[in-house]
């Protein structure tokens, strides 16, 4: 007990000492505690040094690949473990190693809980480096569009919705938003529907790609026209929304288009 105390403790200090050599080694030797209290404590430790010290990510990451990789870890503690992996984009290669080994963790671990914590560290991760975001836009819409499971595609369009923000959304390509709108259109679930209206609404509004069809017959338009007139509120609000972020953009081209001409 006081010594998952002390890790607490030197945590909350994590701002103030981050490169502390001898509180790394602490935190480091008490992830091998058989002890959950002081595991977990080193664990919240881990991931508060994992933010601040490029030096304790680079050298912790071998250490918490092997325990999640390992037969002996369990799986709570291995959903705890992943989202330490958020924090270590202070180096490009480290942020790469910690990417492709989630990677190779997918497949053997399909379990819902595992996926979504995995998914959504290498959102946090690539919203960070930003190098990887296209990247993980096409994984995350792959699993969006082939996992069956309700509670992943609401959280993948969580996590998507991160990534069409500001400064990610110029990242997302034509095909990438053909595929979102693909998706909204069949899906029965008013709530997924309503959550890949905001996403693409968040795209557009951020100035990201969106050179769409807006004629007669146009996928994007109809899944507006189908959502701002829907009974469920969420749905009809952020299908007015979309549909308001569409007259903004189209009202501004034309006004650059004329501003052209005249010169």
């Amino acid at each position: 007990m006081a010594r998952a105390l002390t890790l607490r403790v030197l945590g909350a200090l994590a701002a103030i000492i981050p490169e502390r050599a001898a509180v790394h080694h602490k935190v480091r030797s008490s992830l091998d505690s058989q002890d959950t209290v002081e595991l977990e404590a080193a664990m919240y430790a881990a991931r508060r040094f994992a933010a601040r010290s490029k030096t304790f990510s680079v050298d912790m990451c071998p250490k918490l690949l092997e325990m999640i990789s390992g037969q002996t870890t369990s799986l709570p503690v291995k959903l705890r473990l992943i989202p330490i992996f958020q924090h270590m984009h202070h180096d490009a290669a480290t942020a790469a190693q910690v990417r492709s080994a989630c990677l190779s963790m997918l497949p053997d671990y399909p379990g819902q809980s595992f996926l979504l914590v995995t998914l959504h560290t290498l959102t946090s991760l690539a919203t960070h480096t930003l190098v990887e975001v296209p990247d993980q836009v096409a994984l995350l819409l792959d699993h969006l569009t082939s996992d069956p499971r309700q509670a992943v595609r609401l959280g993948v369009l969580g996590d998507l919705l991160l990534l069409a923000g500001p400064d990610t959304a110029h990242l997302w390509t034509k095909a990438n938003v053909t595929c979102m709108v693909q998706f909204a259109g069949a899906t029965p679930c008013s709530t997924s529907l309503a959550r890949s209206l905001a996403v693409l609404s968040a795209i557009l509004s951020a100035g990201g790609v969106w050179q769409c069809d807006l004629g007669p017959g146009s996928p994007l338009l109809a899944l507006c026209e189908t959502g701002a007139y829907s009974d469920h509120l969420e749905v009809a609000a952020r299908g007015t929304e979309l549909l308001t972020t569409l007259a903004v953009m189209s009202a501004r081209e034309a006004r650059v288009d004329r501003s052209e001409e005249r010169r």
